[in-house]
């Protein structure tokens, strides 16, 4: 009788932290790391650099960046455009040398819709 009564408590307070450290594995197991980052929002980038009369617009790509020159339209008229695409603008710059530069880098979220458009 004093064996059970002496062990039974014990058995008891070693089932009681068992469960307890079940409980908390189960709760912390969705805030470890698996090696997967977490899934966010995923941006694809563009920039025009030039003047008021002549500009260069590029889009960001994984193997640099992809050029594309319109005719003679000023950096306005290509930001205008980007805009209609859905793109924002997110930052500006301007050149420290004699030709004054700028560039208007702009980003959008990717989606099956933009990855349809074509650019």
């Amino acid at each position: 009788m004093q064996f059970m009564q002496r062990c039974g408590k014990r058995i008891r307070v070693g089932f009681a932290v068992a469960a307890g450290l079940v409980l908390l594995a189960a709760a912390l197991k969705p805030q470890m790391s698996n090696g997967v980052p977490p899934v966010g929002p995923v941006w694809e980038y563009a920039t025009i650099t030039g003047s008021d009369a002549n500009s260069r617009l590029c889009y960001a790509d994984t193997g640099g960046c992809r050029t594309d020159t319109p005719n003679g339209a000023s950096l306005m008229a290509v930001a205008a455009k980007l805009g209609e695409k859905g793109w924002e603008l997110a930052a500006a710059a301007e050149s420290n040398d004699a030709r004054r530069d700028r560039t208007l880098y702009f980003k959008r979220l990717k989606s099956v819709i933009n990855r349809q458009e074509s650019r």
